[in-house]
Order: C-alpha cells, then structure tokens, then sequence
C-alpha cells in the first residue's frame, strides 16, 4: 500500500454518529483511524468505488 497520512476533522451527527465527506478523494482504499479523547483507537477500512463507499 503506499499512501500519506492526512488529519482530517469528522462532523458530528448526532449522539455517537459522525460522518467525513470523501466526495472529492479519488476511488481508494482509506483506512480511517479514529483516536478518542480517552486516547483509544480503533482503525476502520474504507473503500470507495465511484460515489459508493462500503465498509469492511
């Protein structure tokens, strides 16, 4: 895999939903780490295939 690691800042949703607009990321495998404030993280694989993300 190669890649780069870039922060970016998720949109609350509601009570423990958020969302992260990849509309304009090219189609890709992402993997997603998200780090609580308690300092726990749990890492996520994103794939998107046109304007279809699906989880895995």
């Amino acid at each position: 895999m190669m890649g780069r690691r870039e922060q970016v800042r998720l949109s609350a949703e509601g009570d423990s939903r958020y969302s992260i607009d990849l509309n304009a990321r090219p189609q890709a495998i992402y993997l997603l780490t998200v780090v609580t404030a308690s300092g726990d993280s749990h890492t996520v694989r994103l794939v998107k295939q046109s304007d279809v993300f699906s989880r895995q």
